[in-house]
């Protein structure tokens, strides 16, 4: 399982593979006034 990260200016995207196949993927919008622990309970 390899988990990929790509942080950029509107938009944090997460997605997992497992192998060549992409499982789940989460797309959040970036908010510099956001905490860390405000992501991660989204």
């Amino acid at each position: 399982m390899l988990l990929t990260i790509d942080l950029g200016n509107t938009n944090l995207t997460l997605g997992l593979y497992a192998g060549k196949e992409l499982g789940p993927h989460w797309r959040l919008a970036t908010d510099h006034q956001r905490m860390p622990d405000e992501y991660g309970l989204q």
